[in-house]
């Protein structure tokens, strides 16, 4: 510690350090803490929450089909407009490459 009140991690432990204890801290809250309070939870409270990730994972989904079937729509149709171009710019190079020789 430098001053009187000043808290400076990096005297205290280093860097390395400080980010293991981070990550077992996130550990801990996101992996074992879940974990227990599911093992507390009755059948019940777990079928219920099963069913509600459930819906949730199906309205995610049946939203994501509406936004990318028209997306998916769009991309084919500028494929193929893309290519009608593609054979138009070739087309006129080759014209083009006609008319220089001449």
């Amino acid at each position: 510690m430098k001053g009187k009140g000043e808290f400076r991690p990096d005297a205290v432990m280093g860097l390395a350090e400080w980010r293991r204890l981070a990550s077992a801290i996130r550990l801990v809250r996101y992996r074992v803490v879940p974990l227990i309070i599911w093992a507390v939870l009755t059948d019940e409270d777990k079928q219920w929450i099963r069913g509600q990730l459930e819906k949730v994972e199906t309205t995610l989904l049946t939203e994501f089909h509406k936004w990318a079937s028209p997306v998916e729509l769009r991309q084919k149709s500028h494929a193929a407009a893309l290519r009608a171009l593609d054979v138009e710019v070739e087309s006129l190079s080759d014209r083009l490459k006609n008319l220089e020789r001449r």
